[in-house]
């Protein structure tokens, strides 16, 4: 490789670094003034329907695999990439690595009582960015909520669940297809601040797993955004506990 190219690729990678760690010490918005989904009652008709909704959002990933995700991060408009290895077990729980081309940015876990644990960190990514965002968003979108109720319809027919985490009070609704076999979008509120959104979608199917699996998964936090796409997911042999927020 000639000189000039490899100081233009170490350019180009040393100008997404300051734009992860400028987005990282600005920190994130939450989005106060948005509006929660709006429901409608659910009625008895509708007890099969919810069954088959919680089954989705619960089993929407194996209880044990490592996935190779592509993750796009875009702060104030400016995108950095990086590749995240989910690596979900018993003992461990979900453990998330976020590499950038410039090596490890973030080495982080999430146990299966839903408490976080930030295990390293480097001048790209502060650790409290990485405990207050990154930490969250794996813990609600990976981990398996212990309840969810039924909350309603809304008014074009999807299916409304809803939790609250024991840890931090904040409430995750999750809308599944009118049928309840998919799950869609999930909203993240702390009181009346909505704290984040995802859409899921891009379901695909993986050996050694009957459900097919939402591969694309697209985040709004407000002062970041973050598109991921599963590239691959291989199972475990073994599962681990269950998670509880």
């Amino acid at each position: 490789m000639s000189k000039p190219y490899s100081k233009m690729i170490l350019g180009i990678c040393a100008m997404g670094a300051a734009a992860l760690a400028l987005g990282c010490t600005s920190g994130c918005v939450s989005q106060l003034g948005a509006a929660p989904w709006p429901v409608l009652p659910a009625t008895a008709g509708d007890v099969s329907a919810f069954k088959t909704a919680t089954q989705a959002v619960r089993e929407a990933f194996p209880p044990a695999y490592r996935a190779t995700q592509r993750a796009i991060i875009t702060v104030r408009g400016r995108q950095f990439v990086c590749d995240g290895l989910l690596t979900v077990s018993p003992g461990e729980g979900w453990h998330l690595a976020l590499i950038s081309t410039l090596g490890l940015v973030a080495d982080l876990a999430v146990k299966g009582d839903g408490s976080g644990k930030v295990l390293k960190v480097t001048p790209l990514f502060r650790e409290a960015w990485a405990r207050q965002y990154v930490t969250q968003e794996l813990r609600w979108l990976f981990v398996p909520p212990a309840e969810l109720k039924p909350a309603g319809r809304q008014p074009g027919g999807r299916l409304v669940l809803e939790t609250r985490s024991h840890l931090d009070g904040v409430t995750a609704r999750y809308a599944c297809s009118a049928d309840g076999r998919h799950w869609e979008e999930l909203e993240v509120w702390d009181g009346p601040r909505r704290l984040f959104r995802a859409k899921l979608s891009g379901y695909r199917s993986f050996s050694g797993w009957p459900r097919a699996v939402p591969a694309e998964i697209e985040v709004d936090a407000g002062r970041h955004q973050l598109h991921l796409r599963t590239a691959a997911l291989n199972m475990a042999t073994r599962s681990p506990a269950e998670g509880s927020r």
